[in-house]
């Protein structure tokens, strides 16, 4: 038995368990259909029977086939080496690194600094695995497919990774024994931000069939900043604090993590872009309106705004949220009426319109409606 073992015996006044685990995940939250994005310590959970396996097989009782697991499987030495820092390499090595390394190839590119369970759930039964070679994740389940095609070399914790598809999907995320600093979802707050400086990276993959090392581009990243950022996002209540086996464990809403801190004219210009395909700027929010949909039991605050047109045709890129998306004058609104739409015309906003502040105003010449973003 070595050090860690022992640590992890000394961690657990009893062996913890598939279906011990099993409870205290429960207990915390997660529940069947979930899709989950999951970061983990082994030793953190006490002595477990089964080690990585039980945890996984708990996790899947759990979730079910009905739901998605995701898991990061990065493999951060199929990178540039003249950026690599713990441990440098000698600058006379680099082309050698650059000439031999074998390419990245997802079947059986290991993990590194993973962990024991992101090792073990790479290669089980079922598992899929995105192919980037830096930042790639492994799914299981409902959405798994969905989750890891199409990753994108560029930008590869951006909005063509595994990640943004967890956040469409409204997923979840769990930390089972680290803290935010392992907080991946959070780089998708940092590509999302303004002011992100670019750099190029590199890796080697295999592109029509032949070896090369292919440069592409990104921005930097730095978690550094992550352990306050989660401090301060706990303080919401929005994160689901309890123990798994001996572990601290967090489970809380991906979009909740992503979202924190972001600007409301940010958010404002970013769903608009997402959902409707046209980029905006210069965001200017005018009212609310109060709109009870009495049929349906639902209660929602929308919120208007302004803003200034810069480019795309509006196309229903939600269409389980949208009915119809389009350029519409004043007097030719589809009809009957979206509820909140007809309390604003009615002026049953809050605060009150002025008849020479009224929310269209400045572009009712030009027959454009403004953009109106609906929040539950």
């Amino acid at each position: 038995m070595d050090m860690s073992e022992q640590e992890a015996v000394d961690n657990a006044p009893l062996p913890r368990t598939r279906a011990s685990l099993a409870n205290d995940l429960r207990e915390l939250g997660v529940e069947v259909g979930m899709t989950l994005l999951m970061h983990s310590s082994l030793k953190s959970l006490g002595w477990v029977c089964g080690g990585p396996v039980a945890v996984i097989q708990a996790l899947m009782d759990v979730v079910t086939p009905s739901g998605t697991i995701v898991v990061p499987t990065q493999s951060a030495e199929y990178s540039d080496p003249a950026k690599w820092q713990h441990p440098p390499v000698p600058e006379s090595w680099w082309q050698i690194i650059y000439d031999s390394m074998p390419a990245f190839d997802l079947r059986f590119t290991p993990t590194r600094y993973m962990g024991v369970i992101a090792e073990t759930f790479r290669t089980w039964p079922g598992v899929l695995r995105s192919n980037h070679p830096a930042v790639s994740f492994a799914a299981w389940g409902r959405y798994a497919d969905q989750i890891v095609a199409g990753h994108t070399l560029e930008y590869g914790l951006g909005e063509g990774s595994p990640l943004a598809r967890i956040y469409d999907l409204d997923g979840w995320v769990l930390l089972l024994g680290v803290g935010h600093d392992s907080n991946t979802s959070m780089h998708l707050a940092e590509y999302r931000a303004p002011g992100s400086v670019p750099e190029m990276l590199g890796a080697p993959v295999v592109e029509d069939g032949q070896r090369i090392w292919k440069s592409f581009p990104d921005i930097e990243i730095d978690s550094d900043i992550f352990p306050e950022i989660g401090a301060e996002f706990e303080q919401t209540g929005q994160v689901r604090l309890a123990k798994v086996g001996s572990a601290d464990a967090r489970l809380f809403r991906q979009r909740a993590a992503v979202d924190f801190g972001e600007l409301p004219e940010e958010t404002a210009v970013r769903e608009t872009q997402e959902e409707t395909g046209v980029t905006i700027s210069d965001v200017k929010f005018r009212v609310i309106t109060s709109d009870v949909f009495e049929a349906e039991q639902k209660h929602y605050i929308t919120v208007w705004f302004e803003a200034k047109y810069v480019s795309g045709e509006p196309k229903a890129q939600a269409p389980e949220e949208e009915s119809e998306v389009g350029w519409f004058t004043w007097d030719a609104l589809p009809q009957p009426l979206f509820l909140p739409l007809q309390h604003l015309l009615e002026g049953q906003t809050y605060p009150s319109q002025t008849t020479t502040d009224k929310i269209g105003s400045a572009i009712e010449g030009s027959g454009v409606l403004p953009h109106a973003e609906a929040l539950q």
